[in-house]
This record gives structure tokens, sequence and C-alpha cells, in this order.
């Protein structure tokens, strides 16, 4: 995740200081930095992060609670120290899972002095300071376990974890938001539908849950918003593994590669893109139809091939790292690999009710790609490749991802046992 600018963290300071009060995701402090009662607020906040969905928490020093008057700070953090060790280091190390914390210190008039340590949520696991659980309720921090119905509510929280609204960039201004999501390639992808209005489209992507505008001010881009509209996936640290990536190899192996393209935006920002980059790889010859006009013949269905590469950014298994999207040309073969494990069982592609890991993705492709909600992409690419001479799409299960493959026009005779009874059924 970037840091903060200087200006964010202003801006997030005056909108604290115009609370009436402290609330469960910020602590405001003077001088007091013992370590001991900074972890159990560490812990505390984060725990508070999970409950009201926050990005991120802040306890800042140099400012009086009462007045709320910035009054500048002693403190100075990069000399602090507990127990021989770095005030920083002691505090991750006792506080598990093992937070994201910052110390950042802003320069005010006349040389008055605030720090901040900034705290970023973990909504996958609840926050312990030396083995116990802490939660911030009003201004005050207390034992969770005290709290049975908001520690129940937590927990809810951490099971039903959702990799779609977790946050991919917190803490933006709008301008930064607009500089990192697509918002041209939003709007052209949603009129292709349906009508909406440029200006409300900022709002729209805050109720379709890819923007989440925060409680200190600021807004925060999720995950779904990054995979679909990003500028760049390389300007969201956890998501630079999953832009999609197309190679061609000469022949029907890997042994040499003739092309090779990673594609740098998001899903839908360059899907059209990369539909036609594997078809002009998939262009068989040329013929003249009855109007005259001269089309492209392709080796392969092109719907079938624009289905399989929609299924495979759709139904990623996020939470697997490393693992690119990827398609591969072959002589005779097209593949389409993703992270995940099958989420229907062997055999039942065409009549298991449809499944997703990623229900905003869908939906989102549904809206804007014409295709249908809950579509039935499996069935479409596989009613589609017998009738222009191939083998049904054949799914492989391997460690930690799926492959479908489209295999190259052929009779019955020369398909496999496997490629018959799927073509036939």
């Amino acid at each position: 995740m970037n840091d903060l600018s200087d200006d964010n963290l202003k801006n997030i300071l005056q909108y604290i200081l115009s609370q009436p009060a402290e609330a469960e995701w910020f602590e405001l402090k003077h001088d007091n930095a013992d370590p001991v009662t900074l972890g159990k607020n560490v812990s505390a906040i984060m725990n508070s992060l999970i409950r009201f969905d926050m990005a991120r928490g802040y306890i800042i020093w140099g400012v009086d609670d009462d007045s709320r008057e910035i009054v500048g700070t002693k403190f100075v953090p990069e000399t602090k120290k507990h127990k021989n060790e770095e005030l920083l280091f002691w505090l991750t190390k006792m506080v598990a899972p093992h937070p994201e914390l910052s110390f950042r210190t802003l320069e005010f008039d006349e040389g008055v002095r605030v720090v901040f340590l900034v705290i970023n949520a973990l909504p996958t696991s609840i926050s312990k300071f030396n083995g116990v659980a802490w939660i911030r309720i009003g201004s005050n921090t207390t034992e969770l376990k005290n709290y049975p119905s908001i520690e129940r509510e937590i927990w809810q929280k951490v099971l039903s974890y959702d990799f779609e609204t977790d946050v991919a960039e917190p803490n933006l201004d709008r301008a930064r938001v607009e500089e990192l999501l697509d918002f041209d390639a939003m709007y052209n992808m949603r009129t292709r539908g349906t009508s909406v209005e440029r200006d409300a489209l900022f709002e729209e992507a805050v109720s379709c849950g890819m923007v989440i505008a925060n409680k200190d001010s600021t807004y925060s881009i999720t995950n779904l918003g990054a995979l679909l509209y990003a500028r760049n996936l390389a300007d969201f640290r956890n998501l630079v593994n999953k832009t999609l990536r197309i190679i061609e190899y000469n022949g029907d192996s890997k042994i040499e590669t003739r092309y090779e393209e990673r594609m740098q935006g998001g899903y839908l920002v360059e899907f059209d893109k990369a539909y036609r980059i594997i078809l002009e790889r998939l262009v068989d010859h040329e013929e003249i139809g009855e109007d005259g006009i001269r089309k492209k013949v392709y080796r392969l269905p092109y719907v079938a091939v624009r289905e399989l590469l929609a299924n495979a950014l759709m139904h990623q298994d996020f939470t697997v790292g490393g693992l690119h999207p990827m398609v591969e040309i072959f002589s005779n073969r097209v593949e389409f690999t993703n992270a995940g494990s099958l989420l229907v069982p062997d055999n039942r592609w065409v009549d298991f009710p449809p499944r997703t890991r990623t229900e905003g993705l869908a939906r989102e492709f549904d809206n804007v790609s014409g295709r249908e909600s809950r579509g039935p992409g499996w069935e479409k690419s596989a009613g589609v490749s017998p009738v222009g001479g191939c083998p049904t799409p054949q799914l492989e299960k391997m460690e930690g991802s799926i492959r479908g493959t489209l295999m190259e026009r052929r009779g019955l005779k020369d398909m496999t046992f496997d490629e018959k009874i799927g073509t036939i059924y």
C-alpha cells in the first residue's frame, strides 16, 4: 500500500478534530506513549476496523483531547524503546497477527510537531496484544471478551471475509481515485447496456462496492474496483500478480515462444483488447461472404474463446498467490488457466447450478458485456464448439489451478474418448 501523503494526513486530522469525541478508530494523545497501553490500543483499533469495515485507524500525538487544539508533542517515536527494542519493532512483534504500522511526523506552524501511528486493517483475523484481544468502546479500550455480542459480530466479519470487498488501496482523495481507476472505460462499458450520467459515475462506483467512502473523509478502492477498472494493476501491490498473460507458441509445445503480452489494466478495461489479440492469432483464412465483404475465419469458435476468457478471469481464487490468469495459444489448441479449484462436481458442467467465487466481478461482467446474468458460459462454449467442428472444451484440475482447453477442428473419429463423450452429450 502506498503511504499517505502529508496533505492526506492533514486532511484526515482536520476531519478527526471536527468530530465531537474520540471514536473507535482513532485516539488522541498529548505526550503519553506507554508501550503496553499502545499495544492494547493497536489491538483494539484493529478489531474496531474489522467491526466497522474500515481500512485504517490512527493514534495521534500532539492534540489536546478536550479542546481539540493542536498543541504539539515531545514524543519522538524513532528514539523510543521498550526492553531495549525499538518501539515499532516491539509493537509489531507483540500484536498478532503482525500488523502493518507506520509512524509519521508532521511539522505545523512554529515547529509544532504532530505524530501519527497509522494502523492498517487486517480483516482476516481478530487482533490480540500479548495474547489478549482488545476493543474500543467509544473512547475507552477494554478486553473484547467483556463484550460477547461485539466479539460475535467481529468473528462473523472475519469468517465471512470477502476478497472483493477488501481494500486494495486505502485512504485516497477523490482525485487520486480517479487517477487509479479508468472512469472513462467504466462509462463506455456501462453505457452499452444502460443509460448512465458521467457526473454520477463516481457515486455509482461507491454504491456498487468498487469504491468505499470512509468515515475519515477519504476514499478506498476495493479489490473489486481495481480488478475491473484499474488503469494499471501494478499500482496495487496485492494485485500485481493478477494481470492477464497471453502467450503464443510455435507449434504444439512450449519450447519456443512466438509472442507474449502482459495486460496492464483491469479486466474490463483490457477485455476487448485481450480478446482481439487472441483472435488475431487464431485466424485461419479469409473468405468473401454473400454480402461481398471479406471476413476472417477462425480456427476456433470465437464465442467459445470469449466465454472461456471471461470465465478464466471471473472464476479465479484470488487467495491463491503467484499465479497469473493465462491464455496460451498453440498450433492445435488454446489453454485458459486460472488459480483455484472446481466449484462443481466432475462431469456436471452443463446441468449443475451456476456458481462463482466472485459475485461482484461476475455481476459487473454481466452488466457491461451482454452476457446473461448467471449466464451458462460453459454451456455456451460447449454448445458452439461441436457446431464449429471442434471437440467440446475440456476442463482439467491441476495443483491449485484449473485449465480449460479448446482443441482444433477435427472429425469425431479423430477425437479422444473423453472428447467424443463430451461432444456427443
